[in-house]
């Protein structure tokens, strides 16, 4: 554990609500990301459960959230800042764990808890994957945590798997892009966690003279322009995928380009499509048992890997998400030897390369049928950003009358183009069917915290 992380517990001990936290569960939602990451760690330390909330949520529904999630209460603010619950008392009917609300991009938001001991696993399957990566323990690198640590990618991948190493992670300021630009320049040897937004903003601001080391993307794809800019001003780009059920999945040690995730971590056996003209779900199966339970949490109901049924087999009737449900009834999750044979369908498109890394499409859901064709998301993008003047572009379908859907797509554009203009310059990079139909002009795409644009989000916009 690190001094300075460690040396913030002390302080916690002697708060009432925070000095007996065993077998409790805690709503997180600091302004600072060292003392979020510190809290988390000590109620790891103490046999307590955090739920992370996003640190700029307000205090309002922060609180509510906290209640809707069994919390005994809330620390808004800062540490010494608690609002307890009608029972700030009560215990949890499961072991010390993390939670946290999904990104919520296909739909409703999924509250998920993943129990410490999976976390330790976890982390030590990442470390040795960063290990064979040149990016272990011996490497020399620095890291600096540009990514929020409200969400694992930020406070498991950067902060505990880092500390686990023997290292101390350098933590840059929330929403300060010159202060995050500082970090790295601070420390030139550095293996930098962000997401695609953040990664834009400081190449942006970033001088002739700055040369980034080693960058670690995840959270969302990058777009073309992004990777190739990136390319030319980092000596490697990295990125990993992962999902809020399961942490990190796989890891690219050296990105090949924009779909490209690496290969699965140690614990998983993924299947995917055999080709870039016939992706297919990804789906992950776990080469061992669990360390421990992990599941969707909820009013007492549990959700866990488990074998599923020859019916259930036969049918499909599954949740999209592969979680499989347990009665209801307050039952506690279901562990050990049978999890190992579980299935988890990630709800992603992907497919095996040549060089036997993962390659990601699209989102199952984000798929276009045009006329029984189908239309990838991404594809036309890329178009789209070929053309003079377009800044961003997000694709999606829409409902069409008589074709059921149709491709539509949100464009930021400079003023030189009007939307004729970029339909008629996609009509000489694509095939007819994939042309969008609809194109409109905006000053900004409608991005979550989490960076990601949620395609199924626009979609009922347009229907509503």
């Amino acid at each position: 554990m690190s001094s300075r992380f460690e040396s913030h517990w002390s302080g916690f001990r002697r708060l009432p609500h925070l000095a007996r936290p065993s077998g409790r569960l805690y709503a997180l939602c600091l302004e600072s990301r060292e003392e979020t990451a510190a809290l988390a760690l000590y109620l790891r330390e103490e046999g307590g459960s955090a739920l992370l909330l996003s640190e700029d949520m307000p205090l309002d529904a922060a609180f509510e959230t906290s209640l809707e999630s069994g919390c005994c209460g809330l620390v808004y603010g800062r540490a010494e800042q608690f609002l307890a619950g009608p029972q700030p008392q009560e215990r949890t009917p499961w072991e010390p764990s993390l939670l946290q609300h999904s990104s919520g991009t296909t739909g409703r938001s999924k509250l998920l808890r993943r129990t410490w001991a999976e976390i330790a696993e976890e982390t030590a399957d990442y470390n040795r994957a960063l290990e064979q990566a040149g990016a272990g323990a011996d490497s020399g690198l620095t890291t600096v945590v540009l990514a929020p640590v409200s969400h694992s990618f930020g406070l498991l991948c950067g902060v505990v798997a880092t500390l686990a190493r023997g290292a101390e992670p350098v933590l840059a300021p929330a929403r300060n892009p010159k202060a995050m630009l500082a970090a790295l320049r601070e420390h030139p040897r550095h293996l930098a966690y962000g997401v695609p937004l953040l990664f834009h903003l400081i190449s942006s601001l970033a001088g002739e003279g700055m040369r980034f080391h080693r960058l670690l993307s995840s959270g969302a794809p990058m777009t073309e322009p992004l990777f190739e800019r990136l390319q030319a001003q980092a000596d490697t780009l990295m990125q990993q995928y992962g999902c809020t059920e399961l942490g990190c999945v796989s890891l690219s040690a050296r990105m090949a380009g924009v779909q490209d995730i690496g290969t699965e971590l140690g614990r998983f056996e993924a299947r995917a499509g055999g080709g870039p003209d016939e992706p297919a779900e990804l789906t992950l199966r776990r080469r061992g048992p669990l360390a421990a339970s992990s599941s969707e949490y909820g009013r007492g109901v549990g959700a866990s890997w488990r074998p599923l049924s020859a019916a259930e087999k036969r049918s499909g009737e599954r949740r999209p998400d592969g979680i499989v449900l347990p009665d209801p009834g307050g039952r506690l999750p279901e562990r050990g030897a049978a999890a190992a044979q579980a299935e988890f369908r990630t709800g992603d498109l992907a497919y095996r390369a040549e060089d036997g890394g993962l390659r990601l499409v699209a989102r199952v859901d984000d798929v276009i049928n045009i006329g029984g064709r189908k239309v990838y998301p991404a594809a036309v993008e890329r178009a789209l950003l070929q053309v003079a003047g377009v800044r961003e572009a997000v694709v999606y379908g829409s409902r069409h009358p008589v074709m059921g859907e149709r491709v539509s797509a949100r464009v930021v554009a400079d003023g030189s183009v009007g939307d004729e203009a970029i339909r008629e310059a996609c009509r000489r990079l694509l095939p007819a069917y994939q042309v969008p139909a609809a194109i409109a002009l905006v000053s900004s795409l409608p991005a979550l915290p989490s960076g990601k644009i949620s395609r199924a989000r626009l979609r009922r916009e347009e229907e509503s």
